[in-house]
């Protein structure tokens, strides 16, 4: 198939300055754990300096007063083009790419307020027996970073008064606040790949061998697709944030390819917010009389663990809906493959899950842990035949 050559189009349009991710990370190492919070698409609302409770996912207020902000080279200038093709193989890998965390997910999930970037995730049900690649263009901002953090006078007067215990602060501030931000655009593409038989299966494993799986920079969108052409049926969904969010239907990979140029030219106004950083409360000033978090941070460890244990049981049922509907296609074996068995054990392990979920955002913390005991059943999926 003959495909538009997407570099030459890229190199005339996103003719911006760009620093890369190693100095970029290296300006924000010393800031503690860092999170994402995405930006105008979301169902959260926060600005700078804002708190936040990472584990209810609940703004707090305004506790820290934040330096001037700068970029990550000075220059307000500054923009990064960045292209990027991924190979998707479950739902989690589809969130995170996405720059989402488990718990912002899962509680979006839970309480159906989902945010553009999430509702693509549900909407997408990946399922694990197919073959995914997710084609990721984004016009950024240099992020906007505060150069200093100090307690505003208020909370300096709290924790005093309460000599740093953490309850009342995290109840007035989160455990987390905002100190960067970042604008711009962003366009996803979900192509899915229906691999019904183990050659079709084989075929896109090759083709994403190698330096083609996970390719970086502003690439040739043709030469990369081209290696994945005629291998199976394709489905392509696609989201925007920031820019015209109206697409035409794409049929197949011939079609997306050819009309990808139109969506970047599309997607170059219209800036948003996308993304918000937070960082935990460590090295904000005075330092010593920052609290002890301790125990909301094993309580976020409980709540990420509990997220993502909730999206593999979404992956493991998608496979064993699909895998029952083409059995003619596996090596299915009765007396091994116990279908049933395996969603019961599934529904009652969800169920457990949901209930530790439940009391870490009610605030039963004696019930916000995980048991020893609390484990994903163990599930031998049947593979596909060879012929």
């Amino acid at each position: 198939m003959k495909y538009m050559n997407l570099t030459k189009i890229l190199c005339a349009t996103l003719v911006f300055g760009s620093l890369g991710a190693r100095a970029e990370h290296a300006l924000m190492s010393g800031a503690g754990s860092l999170g994402i919070i995405p930006g105008e698409d979301a169902s959260l609302a926060v600005l700078l300096g804002q708190g936040i409770d990472t584990i209810t996912y609940n703004a707090k207020g305004h506790c820290v007063e934040l330096g001037s902000l700068r970029t990550q080279s000075g220059n307000t200038e500054g923009r990064i083009a960045e292209f990027k093709v991924e190979e998707i193989r479950s739902e989690t890998d589809l969130r995170e790419r996405l720059g989402l965390s488990a718990t912002v997910s899962m509680i979006a999930a839970l309480y159906g307020n989902p945010s553009g970037r999430m509702n693509f995730v549900y909407e997408s049900r990946v399922n694990t027996q197919n073959r995914y690649l997710l084609v990721k263009s984004r016009v950024a901002n240099q992020l906007e970073i505060a150069d200093e953090f100090t307690f505003k006078e208020d909370i300096q007067n709290l924790l005093r008064s309460t000599n740093g215990a953490e309850a009342p602060f995290v109840q007035a501030c989160g455990n987390d606040f905002v100190y960067s931000r970042r604008t711009g655009v962003e366009f996803y593409a979900l192509l899915e790949f229906l691999t019904i038989t183990h050659e079709q299966a084989r075929r896109f494993d090759l083709a994403a061998e190698g330096s083609y799986n996970g390719w970086r920079g502003v690439v040739d969108l043709d030469y990369a697709l081209e290696r994945f052409a005629g291998i199976a049926e394709t489905r392509v969904k696609m989201v925007q944030l920031g820019g015209s969010r109206v697409f035409p239907q794409v049929g197949d990979l011939e079609e997306f390819a050819r009309t990808y140029p139109a969506f970047i030219d599309a997607s170059l106004s219209g800036a948003v917010a996308l993304e918000m950083v937070t960082k935990d409360y460590g090295g904000v000033s005075p330092v010593l009389i920052g609290p002890d978090m301790t125990e909301t941070r094993k309580r976020s460890v409980t709540m990420d663990t509990v997220a993502k244990n909730r999206e593999k049981v979404e992956d493991l049922r998608r496979a064993i809906d699909y895998i029952r509907g083409n059995l003619n296609f596996y090596q299915y074996d009765r007396r091994v493959h116990t279908f049933d068995q395996w969603l019961t054990q599934l529904k009652e392990f969800s169920d457990a899950n949901d209930d530790i979920a439940s009391a870490c955002l009610t605030g039963y913390w004696e019930w916000c842990s995980i048991t020893p005991t609390h484990r994903l059943p163990d599930i031998q999926l049947p593979v596909r035949k060879i012929r």
